[in-house]
């Protein structure tokens, strides 16, 4: 039974031309009465589609694909001219070998040899092209997540750029001070005249000596900082007196003590504090941490060191009456190179590293470093770490 209108004397050469093109594998149609139901599908309709039941002839379109449920208003518009055609691309299915092919289909009216409305349906296969641009697509949200990934790195960069150069700058002030008094003292020693006077030139010689070791607990710090950034900080664990500890943290910022005539307190049990710590690192700590009171502390303050055990942990307690610190400013205070308003509106230096060394080198001995402090009235830093 011939299904198309043979009126036209040019149909059969243009079905001839169709059924040609259509019977290659990247097309495949099929043809529906008024009702949708297949009345003539191509001979590669099944190789292409691969529906799940052998035979659809005779079955709704609707049934025979998946593609098409819910889809009646659209056919029906079709149907009745309302509309020139109903399209659904870049439609994914899976091909019989099991892979994902891309299909695009196309239903338009055809008026049957009985002169009954019914319906083309076009399948073209789109699965190479589908495939590149799944590609496309894909290398395109590649690119947009490099390209935000890059821009972040650059931000990063930028940031960090911008706080190393501050850091640099305030790391060359902070050293710049010891060496001017290095460099004074020297002049003065070697110039023509000289310092005639024992007790003077010994004074200055011991400044210079003391000058020269703050120079170095300077360096000693970016070293650190340097270690930390890299993973390269090795402990040294070992027993340790800590009280020996703190009282050597005291003699080492003696001069700066008396200078500003401060009252330093240290407070120690009977029996010696000896705790697994690296020493050297952990006067690194108490230095860091003493010089800060000290700097941080009024002419004739106080400074309460305090030391001692529970059970569990050795508990050490740094306690002055200096300006203190905000609420708001304690949570950054262990950044790196991050200074409070008040210390950075003061004239005291410093690069913004101590307490970033303090808290890594305390969590690297599994302990931990928590502060109490109010403006105006001081601050208390406690040290626990494990027995």
């Amino acid at each position: 039974m011939k299904l198309f209108n043979n009126n036209n004397a040019r149909a059969p050469i243009s079905l001839n031309i169709a059924r040609a093109i259509l019977d290659s594998e990247v097309f495949a149609f099929a043809i529906t009465d008024q009702f949708f139901n297949i009345l003539e599908i191509s001979a590669n309709f099944k190789a292409l589609l691969a529906p799940e039941t052998d035979s659809v002839v005779g079955l709704p379109l609707q049934e025979a694909l998946w593609e098409f449920m819910g889809t009646e208003s659209e056919l029906t518009a079709v149907l009745h001219d309302q509309r020139p055609k109903f399209q659904l691309q870049h439609i994914n299915r899976t091909l019989p070998d099991g892979s994902t092919g891309y299909l695009n289909f196309e239903i338009t009216k055809q008026r049957l040899n009985n002169q009954q409305a019914g319906l083309f349906l076009l399948i073209q296969d789109q699965t190479e092209l589908g495939v590149a641009h799944q590609q496309l697509t894909q290398q395109k949200n590649t690119l947009y997540l490099l390209r935000n990934e890059i821009d972040k790195t650059n931000q990063t960069l930028t940031q960090t750029l911008n706080i190393k150069e501050v850091f640099l700058s305030m790391a060359a002030h902070d050293m710049r001070n010891p060496l001017s008094a290095i460099m004074g003292y020297a002049s003065l020693l070697l110039s023509a005249n000289g310092v005639q006077e024992p007790q003077a030139r010994d004074e200055m010689l011991h400044s210079i000596i003391e000058q020269s070791k703050h120079l170095d607990f300077l360096i000693n710090d970016l070293v650190t900082v340097d270690k930390l950034n890299n993973g390269q900080l090795h402990l040294q664990i070992k027993p340790s007196d800590v009280g020996d500890i703190l009282t050597k943290t005291i003699e080492a910022l003696g001069s700066n003590i008396q200078k500003k005539d401060l009252i330093v307190r240290l407070i120690l049990p009977p029996s010696p504090l000896v705790i697994p710590v690296d020493p050297q690192r952990f006067w690194q700590v108490s230095y860091n941490l003493l010089s800060n009171s000290v700097k941080y502390t009024p002419d004739g303050g106080v400074i309460e060191i305090k030391a001692y055990t529970t059970d569990e942990h050795l508990i050490v307690q740094i306690s002055d009456n200096g300006m203190g610190i905000s609420q708001e400013n304690i949570a950054r205070l262990f950044n790196l190179h991050y200074r409070t308003a008040n210390a950075k509106q003061s004239k005291i230096s410093g690069a913004g590293i101590g307490l970033y060394i303090v808290k890594t080198i305390v969590e690297a001995h599994k302990g931990d470093i928590f502060v109490e402090s109010y403006l105006g009235k001081g601050s208390t830093f406690t040290i626990e770490l494990p027995k």
